[in-house]
């Protein structure tokens, strides 16, 4: 350090955080279009499980079939308008 400079302050790390999930307020039901970030547009197929075990199957238009926890999973209803 030179004279009359005071070292840099240090700013202290963020901690790890979990990923956050979704905050989506959904029923889902089989035969409901939805949308996934990565995967499109599809319907699901399966609903099993309840609460923050509940998974939701998906047959994507393009990509096929995916299982999803769905507390987890970016899933979102297509609405007509």
């Amino acid at each position: 350090q030179g004279f009359g400079m005071k070292p840099p302050k240090r700013t202290p790390y963020s901690q790890r955080t979990e990923p956050t999930k979704p905050k989506l307020n959904v029923e889902y039901v089989p035969l409901m279009r939805i949308r996934h970030d990565k995967f499109g547009d599809g319907t699901i197929i399966d609903v099993s499980g309840t609460g923050g075990s509940m998974t939701v199957t998906v047959d994507f238009d393009i990509g096929g079939k995916k299982r999803f926890a769905a507390a987890y999973a970016p899933l979102y209803p297509i609405t007509d308008e």
